[in-house]
């Protein structure tokens, strides 16, 4: 499986919110338990003990589950969850509010046949799928190509950059399929676009004598809870990251189009394969994601449309050519649409980098173009699914306020997968499914709603925190009901289901001039 670049967003959580907080109350509510879908019952149970005796690992034990009948205790008619009535329950990994089988989710709300299951579905195409949506491994993201030379299918995620259908040289495709012969002798063949006399990448002429395509990032930022990917099947968006930070939102992301528009980050998005030039039309090709550089030292023009930049040789694989991060694309009438890919994004904070794992991830948008070249992308989203297991090795952000986390905190560590840091905080998992109050704003309780390993919706118990400690993962459920007991719990393999993310941005042509 190739390495996976880290590609820089900008400093979505750099936390002044959260020291904006200082001294205010976390978590002022009295004690409670989660119920296996997430939902917190507050004065459940008495209020914790004083901080100090209930840690963690602290003398009083977690509260009991809650009987069932309580399941939903703030629908007035104590809804009965049930496969198809269009609402994603515990146990379920899809619900698109009917039990017919053959629509992609089956009669008893579980996933039917798709890519990443391990199980080769010919009905759906698929000549390969060993479990993951990575490209690059031997088995495409889609598991609609063994990515193996002489397949008549150009795995650019491989490094091939043709594919003849044969492994034999002298016929304008070398035996690997990475060389396209006669590329690169300063004179422009027969089926090449181009040719600047080299077999360079990323400097306006591609490695196979085609005209190389990109954009910049003009406009980033979290998405609005209800805009995102469907990965329920029910027909909505799901975002539940963005849900989770609730109001944090509106201090957030004028971070991020901050960081745009001074120049500190840049994001490219790279058009590799790419047959119609206007990018309206195209049924295969790759979009990567690549951070570059300023080529001209002016920030103030990257987002014109006219803006010159670098690639950075870090986004790239060993050979330079290949986006260490892009999507399986088409275009249609101008929508392109990708994945699914696995990736990783990483937020820097200015206190320590946030990488984000996003699982079965897609990318969609509306090109535009001038003068019959791609200049530009309206309505992009990025979308994927956060493993919890991800966010439990990540500390809690408000363990940084003041130096050591809540007011008056003192406790242990994280609550699972070891990034919890001092102070009371657990981990960013604890803070967005746990919940807590910060200067009036409300940061979570989430729950999970993305069933990654297909086994049904997983789910945490939760002890409520008081007015120094924020709320804890104190046991999990499985999605076939298994508990799992301790906050050690999302460490368990078993536990792999993650939080719905969504990115919004908008992109302008960018004219890139090699590799840095």
């Amino acid at each position: 499986m190739p390495r996976r670049a880290l590609f820089l967003l900008p400093g979505a959580l750099a936390l002044p919110l959260f020291a904006a907080a200082c001294g205010g109350d976390v978590n002022d509510r009295d004690g409670g338990v989660s119920l296996p879908d997430g939902t917190l019952l507050d004065g459940a149970m008495p209020p914790p003990p004083p901080p100090g005796d209930a840690g963690l690992d602290g003398a009083t034990p977690p509260p009991p589950p809650p009987p069932e009948d309580a399941a939903r205790p703030d629908v007035a008619d104590m809804r009965v969850p049930r496969c198809g009535d269009g609402i994603l329950d515990p146990g379920e990994s899809c619900d698109d509010g009917n039990e017919a089988p053959g629509d992609g989710c089956g009669a008893l709300c579980h996933f039917e046949a798709r890519c990443g299951d391990r199980m080769v579905d010919a009905t759906l195409g698929e000549v390969c799928d060993d479990g993951n949506n990575a490209s690059g491994d031997g088995c495409r993201s889609d598991c609609l190509s063994d990515e193996s030379c002489g397949n008549r299918i150009v795995d650019i995620a491989a490094g091939e950059i043709c594919d003849d259908g044969n492994n034999v040289d002298g016929d304008g495709c070398a035996a690997r399929c990475r060389t396209v012969e006669g590329c690169g002798d300063g004179t422009i063949g027969p089926g090449e676009m181009c040719d600047d006399g080299n077999s360079d990448a990323w400097d306006g002429c591609g490695a196979e004598c085609r005209d190389e395509h990109a954009l910049v990032m003009d406009f980033l930022q979290l998405a609005p809870e209800d805009e995102g990917c469907d990965f329920s099947g029910d027909g909505n968006p799901d975002n539940a990251l963005s849900g989770a930070f609730g109001g944090a939102l509106d201090l957030i992301n004028p971070m991020i189009g901050d960081a745009f528009s001074n120049g500190d980050v840049t994001l490219l998005l790279g058009f590799v394969g790419l047959d119609d030039p206007s990018g309206a039309n195209d049924p295969s090709l790759r979009v990567g994601l690549m951070s570059g550089s300023d080529a001209d030292g002016d920030p103030s023009n990257n987002t014109s449309g006219m803006g010159e930049f670098f690639v950075d040789g870090g986004a790239l694989e060993s050979d330079l050519r290949t986006p260490d991060t892009s999507f399986e694309s088409r275009l249609a009438m101008t929508r392109l649409d990708g994945g699914p890919e696995d990736l990783t994004i990483v937020l820097p904070t200015g206190f320590f980098d946030l990488p984000l794992q996003m699982q079965r991830g897609h990318i969609s948008g509306m090109t535009r173009a001038t003068a019959g070249r791609l200049s530009g992308m309206a309505d992009g989203i990025l979308c994927g699914a956060v493993p919890a297991r991800a966010l439990a090795m990540l500390p809690n952000p408000l363990d940084f306020i003041g130096g050591g986390g809540f007011p008056g905190g003192g406790g242990g560590g994280g609550g699972g997968g070891g990034g919890g840091g001092g102070g009371g905080g657990g981990t960013l998992l604890d803070l967005l499914i746990g919940g807590a109050s910060v200067f009036g704003i409300r940061i979570g309780p989430a729950s999970l709603d993305v069933d990654l390993d297909g086994d049904g919706l997983e789910s945490f118990e939760i002890m409520r925190g008081s007015r120094t400690e924020p709320g804890r993962i104190v046991g999990c459920f499985d999605g076939d009901g298994t508990r799992i007991d301790g906050p050690e719990c999302v460490d368990d393999p078993r536990m792999n289901d993650g939080l719905s993310a969504g990115i919004v941005f908008t992109a302008v042509r960018a004219s890139i001039l090699g590799i840095r």
